[in-house]
């Protein structure tokens, strides 16, 4: 397995993340509970968490070295992120880990990635209108060694792992600029503990409805949403209007 603390990555795996999330370390406590609704249907041992898109308190917002951040709009409406050559990364821990069954997405992307057809995830062209991040947490730890030694956004990531735990890896549900793309996964060629499979692309208005079911549940102890346009130097923007985790009651 390659050394955590040696990577040097982008998008969810290629900028230095900067520990500044409200001016304090990522961590899993004080942070808002999401919107928790009854379920109707054959999964009666289930609950659904609606994150609150509209409250930016309960998000962890970081920033990238030498890269611009995004225009944040939180509102009733939803979380609005307007990308102008830049990226950030947001996070929201959960309460504790949860056995993810599924998750729900929806939203509108406005504007175009400047990405040439069949070149999206390639060098130099390794944005997304859209990426959420579920961490699962495991048995990987950084040593006493390697934390010192780590890029600070390896730190923040290993700090969102449950008290007693490490990271196992981060899976990446991605919403593509074409339809053809629909399907293909990958483990991210700059680092082994990131996956990515791409579920949707924008129909002609721009609006996009995806969702991924995981059997067995995922464990999952956080969320993070990643919007990228620094690499392709595109201005465009993604407005997330329901993210929904449907997770096994304990």
């Amino acid at each position: 397995m390659r050394n955590w603390a040696s990577h040097r990555c982008r998008g969810p795996s290629r900028r230095v993340l900067l520990v500044a999330v409200h001016m304090g370390a990522v961590s899993t406590c004080g942070v808002a509970a999401p919107e928790r609704v009854a379920t109707s249907g054959s999964h009666t041992n289930t609950q659904i968490l609606r994150l609150p898109l509209h409250d930016q308190t309960a998000w962890r917002l970081s920033s990238y070295d030498r890269i611009p951040a995004h225009e944040l709009e939180f509102s009733a409406a939803g979380l609005v992120m307007s990308v102008k050559r830049s990226a950030m990364p947001l996070i929201y821990a959960l309460p504790g880990p949860l056995r993810i069954r599924s998750v729900k997405v929806r939203g509108q992307l406005s504007g175009q990635l400047a990405i040439p057809a069949g070149r999206q995830g390639q060098k130099d062209f390794d944005d997304f209108g859209l990426r959420i991040g579920l961490v699962e947490p495991g048995t990987t730890r950084l040593t006493s060694r390697q934390r010192q030694t780590a890029l600070p956004w390896v730190r923040s990531l290993f700090d969102l792992a449950p008290p007693g735990r490490g990271i196992a890896k981060v899976h990446f549900l991605n919403l593509a600029t074409e339809h053809a793309q629909v399907g293909q996964k990958r483990r991210h060629p700059r680092s082994e503990h990131f996956e990515e499979e791409v579920l949707a692309a924008p129909d002609p208005e721009g609006h996009f409805d995806f969702g991924r079911t995981y059997q067995p549940p995922l464990e999952t102890c956080a969320v993070w949403i990643a919007v990228d346009g620094d690499d392709s130097s595109s201005t465009f923007k993604t407005t997330l209007t329901q993210l929904e985790l449907e997770y096994v009651s304990p």
